[in-house]
């Protein structure tokens, strides 16, 4: 019936207008959602981040729903490799996992002026 949503999908619309509130409010984000297909790798979480430098996937689930064995083991091994992962079944969760970051607003701000005099430079380059 037309409308009418799954639960999952529901999750990933409000973590997703979540996301974009918190990157018009300045915060330092980057995100992409995955799409499950033949040409991806399986297990791969369903939000891809960047966040204040540190990297993070998000598997989204609808309540009560935890994650298959191969997307455990993903966020597991994204883990190994100093990116930080987490289940999200809802907006809350996200907010804690993300005031769970520890990002230096500090850090971040001199990589971004960094990244703009890179581009600036070669933007002079080109011309």
């Amino acid at each position: 019936v037309a409308g009418r949503m799954n639960p999952e999908a529901r999750v990933l619309n409000a973590v997703v207008r979540e996301l974009d509130r918190c990157k018009k409010a300045g915060e330092p984000l980057w995100w992409i959602k995955t799409h499950g297909s033949a040409m991806q790798r399986a297990g791969v979480p369903d939000l891809v981040v960047c966040y204040g430098g540190i990297f993070l996937g998000i598997e989204l689930k609808a309540p009560g729903e935890a994650p298959t064995p191969l997307q455990a083991e993903t966020m597991r091994r994204i883990g190994l490799a100093g990116g930080r992962c987490a289940v999200v079944h809802g907006v809350e969760e996200l907010k804690k996992f993300l005031a769970s970051i520890p990002i230096h607003r500090e850090e971040v701000a001199r990589a971004i002026e960094r990244s703009a005099q890179q581009a600036q430079q070669q933007e002079g380059e080109r011309t």
